[in-house]
């Protein structure tokens, strides 16, 4: 009986270093496909940071746009003695003014939908 125990536990401690190399192989393996999963994380994190940052520029400059024209606008209907080529002026900041702002609606409705995988 003693002889099948002895054995028994000799045969168990040959067999556990085995079985726990398998499980370290198993545990570093998930630990490096996290790994990567969070490096490929950051990498889409910092596009599109950048992409934001380009399109936050590209607001600004429409808004100075904007500014000026309104400025324009404004100038153009103060004016006491408005001639015709005052009003035409007018009419086309009017129409760019319009346009731009359709162009960023445009924008923000297309970055506003789910992005299709």
């Amino acid at each position: 009986m003693k002889k099948t125990i002895f054995i028994l536990i000799i045969v168990s401690a040959a067999c556990c270093p085995q079985s726990m190399k398998a499980q370290e192989a198993v545990l570093k393996s998930q630990r490096d496909s996290l790994q990567a999963m969070y490096y490929e994380a950051l990498t889409l994190l910092d596009s599109l940071a950048g992409k934001n940052m380009d399109l936050s520029k590209e607001l600004e400059k429409c808004n100075v746009q904007l500014s000026v024209l309104k400025k324009d606008v404004n100038r153009l209907s103060k004016e006491k003695n408005e001639t015709a080529g005052a009003l035409t002026s007018a009419k086309k900041i009017i129409a760019d003014q319009n346009t731009t702002i359709n162009k960023l609606e445009a924008e923000i409705k297309r970055l506003s939908q789910p992005k299709k995988q």
